[in-house]
């Protein structure tokens, strides 16, 4: 861990980091475009009941589809077959509805999914690094929550630098899916299955995702698995409030946790999603630029570029399928049926999109940090 960069960002003052959070909400959000328009003006609703904005809740509801659908699905593409799992950070001011878009996308309906169920729960809200890997192990999934993910990430990693309990090797594991074994000197063997649903869904201020970002950005490619957004972060007016509570009486959904009840429901059992031939298409030509700059890289002795953009993507474009045809039809009053297997090349588009501003507002942030 850098002490000197970290010493160097805790000395900046508070208009610093308001002045750059002015500058990545200036950058276009593409949210209203992942959603058809029914399903975003409930989001849009939904939002201003809450009093947060709907940047928070997409992404909140985004990640926490991938959790549940990945609990009984995987992605296959060609010979490859990864999960599902997203590591998701959204940074915005205090006081503007963080932990309400958390709670009410991600807590309430992972509890209600788990009482339905008659399930112990998995999600993860303070833990060691052995907790980690003995809840994830036991449970066979994960879901670590917080609305200030700074300390639970910070503690982690500052424990891997000093006393090296593999929490990077850990976390870049369970993103990728990979079957690991791991012991700890008071405990028995902890066996983590290959594609185990993992899932990190957090938010912070602007100051604490700097010291983050140096900490995660420790050339061990940690910081390549993370979507860290700034969404337009502005709340409704006391009024605009008002009117979204009156409009949702009249919607035939008023909670997002009779979505999530659905989307556990058809994936209680393995399912799998692919690429349509004509979104296949398209990630062909985004590995052909990625290789090519690979090759470039290394031909011209630069250091080649590391990124997990392409499997972030996959999972994005999955999640959203689920997501938009469940809420669809619950919003159109029928029961919910499974989603088609094949992923649309119009929704991979969408999330090259989203992931596209993400990744551009982490280049800003990371640079500026």
């Amino acid at each position: 861990m850098s002490n000197v960069r970290l010493a160097k960002l805790r000395k900046q003052p508070d208009s610093t980091w308001a002045l750059l959070q002015k500058r990545l909400i200036s950058i276009p959000e593409p949210f209203e475009k992942l959603f058809p328009a029914s399903v975003w003006n409930l989001i849009y609703s939904k939002s201003n009941a809450l009093s947060t904005n709907a940047g928070y809740v997409s992404t909140s509801l985004i990640t926490t589809t991938a959790f549940l659908a990945g609990t009984g699905s995987i992605l296959r593409i060609g010979p490859q077959e990864m999960p599902l799992n997203i590591y998701s950070i959204f940074v915005g001011p205090p006081t503007t509805g963080k932990s309400q878009a958390i709670k009410e996308c991600a807590i309430t309906p992972t509890a209600a999914v788990a009482r339905e169920n008659d399930a112990s729960g998995c999600v993860i809200q303070k833990c060691t690094s052995s907790g980690l890997v003995k809840t994830v192990a036991e449970q066979e999934k994960g879901f670590l929550l917080s609305a200030e993910i700074y300390d639970i990430l910070y503690k982690l990693l500052k424990s891997d630098e000093e006393n090296a309990t593999g929490d990077v090797q850990v976390l870049c594991q369970m993103f990728s899916g990979e079957e690991a074994s791991y012991r700890y000197a008071t405990e028995r063997v902890r066996e983590i299955r290959s594609n185990t649903p993992f899932c990190i869904l957090g938010a912070t201020q602007a100051p604490f995702a700097a010291r983050l970002v140096t900490i995660l950005d420790q050339g061990h490619g940690l910081l390549d698995r993370f979507l860290i957004t700034f969404p337009k972060c502005l709340r409704p007016t006391p009024q605009e409030t008002e009117q979204a509570v009156e409009a949702l009486t009249q919607s035939p959904l008023s909670s997002f946790d009779d979505i999530f009840l659905e989307i556990a429901r058809l994936h209680a059992s393995h399912a799998s999603y692919t690429l349509s031939s004509e979104a296949h298409r398209i990630l062909n030509s985004l590995n052909e630029e990625f290789i090519a700059d690979v090759n470039e890289a290394i031909t011209e002795g630069r250091i080649p570029p590391k990124t997990k953009k392409i499997d972030i993507i996959l999972r994005v474009a999955a999640s959203l399928h689920i997501f938009n045809h469940v809420t669809t039809q619950l919003l159109q009053q029928t029961q919910p049926t499974m989603p088609s297997e094949e992923i649309e090349q119009s929704t991979l588009l969408h999330a090259i999109d989203y992931v596209g501003w993400a990744e551009s507002q982490k280049e800003i942030f990371v640079e500026v940090s």
